[in-house]
């Protein structure tokens, strides 16, 4: 057997000495315990946080490009990465609509070195500007076809929706009476059941996104 034969273990792979340093003291490798974190405030007050903040950034600078797409692997914070996003753009309201006091403590969170070198007032500009809907997909092992698909994202919209319910029974609401009507079956009346297809799916995400512009006057970040 060769050197270069000797450095490979029996599955195939090269064998690097430095990974000795992490072996214990009968040979095995430690099994780390290492919690998931989707949420993006949970990672800051960890030990475990790689500041990523220049994603927002990122965002910014496509204005002319009509979505933006985030791809990564597996386990690579998709999900804090879209928390982050949401912790910096969403405008928080209470139950009727109306915007609550500005997060201080978060404006100090994205005041960072990076993103003041980089793009300077951009924290001040958009800060908690913005209406967001965040549908998230976590829990659809189980699709195996075009109806399961269909019927995962059919139930995503009317929780939307739910969230939103200032949209019909807040006195500040500017929408028309009848499609306040059309915000509270989506909320309460569970006719999106009936929902088959995409297209109709796609509608009421539409729908709800129509609603957000006109009640807050404002561009929607979906």
């Amino acid at each position: 057997m060769n050197e270069k034969e000797s450095c490979k273990s029996s599955g195939g792979m090269e064998n690097h000495p430095e990974d000795n340093c992490f072996l214990q003291g009968d040979g095995t490798k430690p099994k780390l315990k290492v919690p998931i974190l989707s949420s993006f405030k949970d990672v800051l007050e960890s030990d475990r946080f790689v500041d990523k903040v220049l994603l927002v950034l990122a965002v910014f600078r496509t204005d002319n490009t009509p979505a933006v797409l985030t791809s990564l692997p597996r386990r690579f914070g998709i999900s804090v990465n879209s928390d982050m996003l949401q912790y910096f753009l969403e405008l928080e309201v209470d139950e009727t609509g109306k915007k609550k006091t500005t997060n201080q403590k978060g404006i100090y969170t994205f005041n960072s070195e990076k993103l003041s070198h980089k793009a300077e007032n951009l924290v001040e500009i958009h800060f908690g500007r913005y209406p967001i809907i965040r549908l998230s997909f976590l829990r659809t092992s189980n699709i195996k076809s075009k109806c399961d698909r269909v019927e995962v994202c059919r139930d995503a919209v009317p929780q939307a929706f739910k969230k939103r319910k200032y949209l019909y029974n807040s006195k500040e609401s500017s929408l028309e009476e009848a499609n306040k009507e059309i915000c509270k079956q989506w909320c309460c009346n569970g006719c999106y059941k009936e929902i088959t297809n995409r297209v109709d799916v796609m509608e009421g995400l539409k729908l709800l996104i129509g609603y957000l512009n006109i009640f807050f006057n404002w561009r929607i970040a979906c």
